[in-house]
């Protein structure tokens, strides 16, 4: 009976759409787990994101540090 209560509610208000998951290249952004196969697959992408982050992170400091502002804006924009 509440099964096929709240099944009701939830067409009712639409709660029935797929969750977002993955990388959405409209919005920029990535969403938890959803889409994604496994969750090995999503934390794998998370650490590939959190390693970019390192090295974008690296190659800004070495660029603030030299005072060479014209490549610390060149990461910038890489980043």
């Amino acid at each position: 009976m509440f099964k096929n209560l709240f099944k009701t509610v939830q067409d009712l208000v639409g709660g029935n759409d797929e969750p977002k998951g993955g990388y959405d290249a409209e919005e920029g952004v990535y969403y938890a787990k959803g889409s994604f196969d496994d969750e090995v697959e999503y934390n794998n992408e998370i650490i590939c994101i959190t390693n970019g982050n390192h090295d974008n992170m690296d190659d800004m400091n070495d660029a603030m540090d030299d005072k060479d502002y014209a490549r610390a804006e060149k990461v910038r924009l890489q980043w």
